[in-house]
């Protein structure tokens, strides 16, 4: 453990965190910073429990982790608030703020039709199917309610292509969004598949997930429906592929 030492830096972050983000929290970050420029800092540490508010004095928006000179904040945060932290009430307006680009402009979520919540973060499992009528599960034979995305390569996350991070609807994404499957990961915490086009006639998809890219070589049905995406984007849909279940 490092020794304390008189500093007029000094590292804020919390006095626990739950086993899942336990080793992921950035104030790693700023501690080998300080390290690598020679410069002597403390560490202290807020509750977790009110994280959102019992510190608002010391930083507005109720982050971790931030640095503190002395003399004025320095407001490094590599996470948002509140879900990991994902979101969080502005004290100033009440509004919600659902991520820091929705601090900054708008949620990812008008775009992506998905945002980063809490729930869900550092779990992964597979994909329980929704909507099936929709043309993503051509050729897969997924009936509603069977489960895909079981298999992966992920290893820092393992457990299914709906993971790590895990992205969901929210009152920000478009009206015609379909959400098409979600991941069936704890606290109601899965990702969900969604799609939706627009106007120009172009077509948005977002599988909210950090952990489906290491299942595409190894899982069937996270590639089929990877390519039927692509062969709708493309507009080559002359060759078919054969379906995962014959």
């Amino acid at each position: 453990e490092r020794p304390a030492v008189m500093s007029e830096l000094t590292i804020w972050s919390y006095d626990w965190v739950p086993e899942g983000p336990r080793g992921f929290v950035r104030d790693l970050r700023l501690r080998w910073a300080c390290e690598e420029a020679g410069l002597a800092y403390d560490v202290r540490t807020i509750p977790f429990d009110g994280r959102e508010t019992n510190h608002l004095s010391r930083q507005p928006f109720g982050q971790i982790p931030f640095l503190d000179d002395g003399a004025a904040l320095k407001f490094y945060n590599y996470m948002p608030t509140s879900g990991g932290d994902m979101g969080y009430v502005d004290p100033e307006t009440g509004v919600y703020i659902e991520s820091r680009m929705h601090r900054r402009y708008k949620s990812e979520a008008e775009l992506l039709g998905v945002v980063t919540t809490e729930s869900g973060i550092m779990t992964a499992a597979p994909y329980q199917a929704v909507d099936v009528d929709h043309w993503i599960y051509e050729g897969t034979g997924l009936k509603v309610g069977e489960l895909f995305g079981e298999n992966g390569l992920q290893e820092r996350c393992w457990g299914g292509a709906s993971g790590h991070e895990t992205d969901k609807m929210s009152g920000s994404s478009p009206a015609n969004a379909r959400m098409l499957a979600k991941g069936i990961n704890p606290d109601d915490g899965g990702a969900e598949i969604v799609q939706y086009d627009v106007p120009s006639g172009g077509s948005v998809f977002s599988v909210g997930s950090i952990t489906w890219p290491a299942s595409l070589l190894v899982d069937e049905f996270t590639s089929r429906i990877t390519r039927n995406v692509l062969d709708r984007a493309l507009k080559e849909r002359d060759h078919p592929y054969p379906s995962p279940r014959g």
